[in-house]
């Protein structure tokens, strides 16, 4: 799917994005423009977001929790909750075109509906150099669902993060991406020891920024 600015292209395969272009728009080389892009929009649920458990090892002797589904219940070791799990590898992503990002932010929203506090961090890289990854891009976590009772009221949260100089390099040069994220512990009183698998978590992502005319 591609997402068209005046000779800039985000090429995402895989998200959400909406698609819209401006044929007879052209940047003079003294001008610059504002832009609003959605980069990224998933449905989850806690499982998602939660380190393979079909792989974990044994959690005898061990705090652990009991994740209940519908079809399925698994006890796990407690910490794999609280450690990074990356949930999806090697998206891809592409910038191309004839202007350029002078700055930009990535406003989030997410809307939790788990008891836990979520952390959701991204990585871009290039697809040949997997193992140099550019500075992770992470806002503050975000709120837990207010639990009353066995009940959770999903609370919605936004942030803006407006990217350091190295990060936006690190964006614009990019194709690939790295998702990851973990959970924190919970207010005193929540307990622990079991858990819904299907808790749903709204994560998107708007890129908003200034593109300039690129000099030769």
């Amino acid at each position: 799917m591609l997402f068209f600015i005046p000779g800039l292209i985000f090429i995402l395969p895989s998200c959400i994005l909406n698609e819209f272009r401006f044929n007879d728009v052209s940047l003079k080389d003294d001008w610059k423009m504002e832009i609003i892009s959605p980069l990224f929009t998933g449905n989850f649920t806690f499982k998602d977001l939660v380190d393979d458990w079909n792989t974990v090892p044994d959690s005898s002797g061990e705090p652990s929790v009991v994740i209940v589904s519908v079809s399925d219940t698994v006890t796990v070791p407690l910490n794999i909750i609280y450690e990074p799990a990356v949930i999806i590898e090697g998206f891809n992503f592409l910038i191309e075109g004839d202007e350029y990002l002078s700055e930009a932010a990535l406003n989030y929203t997410v809307v939790n509906g788990s008891p836990f506090p979520l952390n959701f961090q991204m990585y871009f890289y290039e697809k040949e150099k997997p193992t140099e990854k550019g500075p992770a891009f992470l806002p503050p976590a975000f709120a837990a669902g207010n639990w009353d009772n066995d009940s959770v009221t999903p609370m919605k949260t936004a942030y803006s993060l407006v990217l350091t100089q190295e990060q936006l390099e690190s964006f614009k040069s990019g194709n690939r991406i790295d998702f990851s994220t973990w959970f924190d512990s919970p207010e005193p009183g929540i307990p622990t020891d079991t858990i819904r698998a299907d808790y749903p978590v709204e994560i998107s992502i708007i890129l908003t920024g200034i593109i300039h005319r690129k000099y030769e």
